[in-house]
């Protein structure tokens, strides 16, 4: 019993120097890391309707917007459409930040598109930021679909984490999209500030022990200047998206072991080989935020184990928000959605 305690007490302490590491490792970032809290009131418009799933997952309501083509309202009781479009929002963002971007999908395709709040982020309930398992975020959204949308087919657009979230709820058929558009998704974390070989012990090693909620001292996108941004190349769009209505927390260790877990999952050659979606990849040239070189490397290992038509397109001059981006960028973008969609 003395040995076990001991051997316990001895992996906490082992623990925690790895967690000293790793914070002197973020120190240099950590000037940045601020949350800022401003105004909850949601963006409205006459397009989009917003609804709560209450109790969707674990308890957990679910905030979510359906913006409809010009000229069409939803109907009162359950939704009729037979098509919907699914934007799954990166890390961090809520529903109204691409509002232009949903305008012109829905006034050309002519259906709507379905945007959700993941758990813990937007007006959606669960801790801030935080997460257990990526089954979790696939969850409200698939609660949202069939709650709501039962008799839909639907295709997928994905930023960032959402692109993660999505091809890990498609490869484990909790998502069964028609098609795929990933842009700048989240395949694995990046290098820095602290290496996954640092990184993928310590957060697995915490969330074990009971500290998942623990913050990790990374800087939130919103509180850089234009200048140093690694968002969007253009300044307005960028000075727009500033105006958080929801907190940014930090990642909890708990977010970043369940990362490594769903990064881990999407590139098992077993796993692609049971991908069947049409899957296109988006890839900025100059990508900081998410891993650059995990994308491109995925895109070869799923079209080496996959049977699904898998491609990549190149976005030259443009940062991570491909969607917020300058308008010939974001153009490129949506011309290129509705090629692979067929309309």
């Amino acid at each position: 019993m003395n040995i076990h305690i001991s051997l316990v007490s001895s992996f906490r302490f082992f623990c925690m120097v790895w967690l000293c590491c790793y914070l002197s490792a973020c120190a240099a970032s950590r000037h940045h890391d601020q949350i800022h809290t401003l105004s909850t009131t949601p963006t409205s418009s006459s397009s989009l309707t917003i609804y709560t799933l209450e109790n969707a997952v674990d308890h957990v309501s679910i905030r979510y917007g359906v913006y409809t083509p010009s000229l069409q309202s939803l109907p009162q009781e359950k939704f009729v459409y037979d098509k919907v479009l699914l934007f799954v929002l990166g890390k961090g963002e809520w529903v109204e930040k691409y509002l232009s971007v949903y305008k012109v999908l829905t006034d050309h395709l002519n259906y709507p598109v379905v945007i959700v709040d993941h758990p813990g982020q937007g007006g959606s309930g669960g801790e801030r930021g935080h997460i257990d398992s990526y089954d979790d975020y696939t969850a409200a959204t698939v609660a949202v679909i069939n709650d709501h949308f039962p008799r839909a087919s639907y295709s997928v657009i994905a930023h960032s984490m959402g692109g993660l979230i999505a091809l890990y709820g498609t490869m484990k058929q909790h998502l069964r999209p028609q098609k795929l558009i990933l842009s700048s998704p989240l395949l694995a974390l990046r290098k820095k500030p602290v290496h996954p070989f640092v990184a993928r012990p310590l957060s697995k090693s915490l969330s074990w022990l009971g500290f998942d909620t623990l913050r990790t001292p990374v800087s939130s996108e919103s509180s850089y200047s234009f200048e140093e941004n690694r968002l969007t190349t253009d300044r307005d769009k960028f000075l727009a998206s500033k105006d958080l209505p929801y907190t940014i927390p930090s990642p909890s260790m708990g977010w970043v072991n369940a990362t490594f877990n769903a990064s881990d999952f999407i590139h098992s050659s077993a796993h692609l080989k049971e991908l069947s979606t049409d899957t296109l990849v988006f890839l900025a040239e100059h990508e900081v935020v998410v891993s650059a070189s995990a994308i491109p490397a995925w895109v070869e290992k799923a079209q080496q184990h996959s049977d699904a038509s898998i491609e990549l397109m190149f976005f030259e001059d443009a940062k991570h928000e491909l969607f917020n981006e300058k308008d010939a960028t974001t153009n490129k973008a949506l011309q290129a959605v509705f090629a692979f969609l067929g309309n």
